[in-house]
């Protein structure tokens, strides 16, 4: 359907102020966020076999009403074979995305400073896990890299476990910017909140919400939240850390901006320091797709049925990636791609088909905005290929993980 509201008298933001606050209960009474209740159990009916890609819309006719089989589980010498033990027209794809964007010289990875770690420019990895715990993975999946700004996104979900979603939004807000990551000047004109949690002032600001009765016990806590999220335990890359607090006068200059709007409280260096662990953490793809899976799962880990984060929490962290996780790119994100995002100057980038699956990229290039090369070319073909933007008319999201268990042989 569509809904239209019409009242002249215009709110602070320059929109109707009966408008926008009938929208808000719409959505809530009906449930309506396009995010609410991303994992709910696939109802459609099953996917023929041998399609090349997901069913459309207009196949759903001829597809019936039947009841799903029982998804085909490999044997542990299989796995052990074919590496990640899939073997699909998805696993397909993606080993040919993989040769074919591996010889892309573009792009420059990202260093604090020179000669502190080995980066090779080749690595190249992509790794997609489901909702049903299952991997599909192809090139440097498992090599070592730093998390860095994709940590925003799980910091926030911390900070609103432990604030709640009202106080949290009076310290940062949820709106776009179009600046670049590190911008030092975006602050909301009349309340001075930085705009939303994913550029550089807003993710300092969440990390300060973050509770615990010391700095060792905040830390803690970070690592023990990815570890729900991952799976087991993650560690921070101390040399990267030391280099990052000697090259933040940047980050300083932005927590001292916070502390004057009283955005954020206590110590700087505290909250520096943690800001900086946090982004120092080293993950890899496969990580970074479970990562992603957990929450295209409300939240449930589906690798060690672990909860991670409230599932209400989810909606907010899907909504914040959506509009603001590609910071400058995130219009062209939205509109060429459709599905929530994080990228991170260690080349990473972790994507959300919600409902459906968690897909990460890892390749140390970047464009100018800060993104990996590859990795935008991968996921704007998978997104193209699969129909998976949220908005594609032609393609039933909720039959692609159908689809994907159907075609495993």
């Amino acid at each position: 359907m569509g809904i239209a509201v019409f009242s002249p008298p215009l709110g602070e933001h320059r929109k109707s102020e009966r408008g926008v606050k009938v929208f808000e209960e719409l959505a809530e009474r009906f449930n309506l966020h396009v995010f609410h209740g991303v994992s709910q159990e696939v109802t459609v009916g099953r996917c023929e076999r041998g399609f090349d890609r997901p069913p459309r819309r207009s196949d759903r006719a001829k597809l019936g009403n039947k009841t799903l089989s029982t998804p085909y589980l490999e044997t542990e010498e299989e796995r052990d074979r074919s590496g990640n033990g899939i073997h699909s027209p998805f696993q397909d794809f993606l080993e040919q995305l993989h040769q074919k964007y591996l010889p892309l010289r573009d792009g420059t990875p990202y260093l604090s400073e020179p000669d502190l770690v080995e980066i090779n420019p080749d690595w190249f990895g992509i790794c997609a896990v489901t909702v049903d715990g299952d991997v599909y993975a192809v090139g440097d999946y498992e090599q070592p890299f730093l998390i860095q700004s994709i940590s925003k996104v799980f910091a926030y979900g911390m900070a609103l476990s432990d604030r709640g979603r009202d106080y949290v939004l009076q310290k940062v807000d949820v709106e776009p910017t179009g600046d670049a990551y590190n911008s030092i000047v975006k602050v909301e004109e009349s309340s001075k909140r930085p705009h939303n949690p994913m550029v550089n002032a807003g993710a300092i600001a969440t990390t300060n919400l973050i509770l615990g009765n010391s700095p060792a016990k905040r830390l803690n806590r970070v690592l023990e939240m990815y570890k729900r999220f991952i799976g087991h335990k993650v560690f921070v890359d101390t040399p990267t850390f030391v280099s990052e607090q000697h090259c933040g006068d940047r980050n300083w200059a932005i927590s001292y901006l916070l502390r004057n709007f009283g955005m954020i409280e206590g110590s700087i260096s505290e909250t520096l320091d943690l800001y900086l662990q946090q982004c120092s953490a080293i993950v890899n793809c496969r990580d970074l797709a479970v990562m992603g899976a957990t929450l295209a799962n409300d939240g449930i880990n589906p690798m060690t049925g672990t909860r991670a984060i409230a599932a209400p929490y989810v909606r907010d962290l899907l909504s914040v990636m959506y509009t603001c996780g590609m910071y400058d790119f995130a219009g062209a994100w939205v509109y060429n791609v459709g599905f929530p995002a994080k990228s991170g100057v260690g080349g990473g980038i972790i994507a959300v088909v919600p409902g459906q699956m968690g897909i990460a990229v890892f390749s140390p290039p970047l464009d100018k905005r800060g993104n990996s090369v590859r990795g935008i070319k991968v996921f704007e073909e998978l997104s193209q290929r699969f129909g998976l933007h949220i908005f594609d008319p032609t393609t039933s999201v909720d039959t692609f993980l159908q689809w994907m268990r159907e075609t495993r042989t």
